[in-house]
């Protein structure tokens, strides 16, 4: 008989199994996310197609709809974080957080007899931040292109990654990453690379590079010239005059 334990809350469930030979045939969590970690012995995990050995200490985590299997050949203890899909439903990052805080506190005092450190804790806690921007990609990748759209039109504006961020319902370190995934670009990268190409516009079209540096959002001209030389491989004066050549040799 295996020894379950389960701890309820209103979105977020702990189940742990104490000094228990396991075997669950092949199922899945239809509505949950699930993080386990393993505190003593070993388990199979049968996930994706593929076997692995799950070691005492390591976790691994579980997606809605994913059909798995796990078996262990001895005793094991076990934590087991279950995590409704609801609450992921209209919720803002800041309260998931404090809902996670909350109910992790909870628990903790639940299993003061199972060596469940403050480093697990912490494991258990950041994966499950990842359940949540994997389950509000869908709507957030519409706010993601927003922002981008945002760079390339007006890349002039002096807002901050962390702007663009929030404005997407991201954190800036998840941020970053999506946005290099649908950009190739990190966001600071792709502003700047903007920033250049409408200060070519301008230029082409007579301003000063002065009044272009000032336009295109850059503190100072010296700043200017690095990134223009960088990115176009001319200075803003030779490739002023380049124009000018081509323009020349057009009469």
């Amino acid at each position: 008989m295996i020894n379950l334990e389960f701890y309820p809350s209103e979105y977020i469930e702990l189940v742990v199994i104490h000094n228990s030979k396991i075997n669950f045939s092949e199922h899945c969590h239809s509505g949950n996310y699930v993080i386990t970690v393993i505190l003593k012995g070993n388990v199979m995990l049968k996930h994706k197609n593929s076997e692995k050995v799950i070691h005492q200490g390591e976790l691994f985590k579980i997606y809605p709809y994913e059909p798995h299997a796990l078996l262990s050949d001895s005793q094991i203890t076990a934590v087991s974080l279950c995590i409704s899909k609801k609450i992921f439903r209209n919720t803002h990052i800041r309260y998931y957080q404090k809902i996670l805080q909350e109910t992790l506190s909870e628990f903790i005092p639940c299993v003061n007899d199972l060596e469940c450190t403050s480093d697990i804790w912490n494991r258990i806690y950041c994966t499950a931040l990842d359940f949540f921007h994997c389950e509000q990609w869908e709507n957030k990748e519409t706010f993601l292109l927003k922002s981008r759209n945002e760079m390339e039109l007006y890349p002039e504006l002096e807002h901050n990654i962390e702007y663009y961020a929030q404005n997407a319902y991201m954190s800036k370190f998840y941020f970053i990453r999506k946005f290099k995934e649908i950009s190739g670009l990190t966001p600071h990268k792709f502003l700047i690379q903007n920033r250049i190409r409408k200060s070519q516009h301008l230029l082409r079209s007579g301003f000063s590079i002065a009044d272009t540096a000032a336009m295109t959002g850059f503190y100072d001209q010296s700043h200017f010239n690095k990134y223009f030389k960088k990115i176009v491989g001319l200075s803003p004066t030779e490739y002023v005059l380049s124009i000018r050549n081509i323009l020349q040799d057009r009469q």
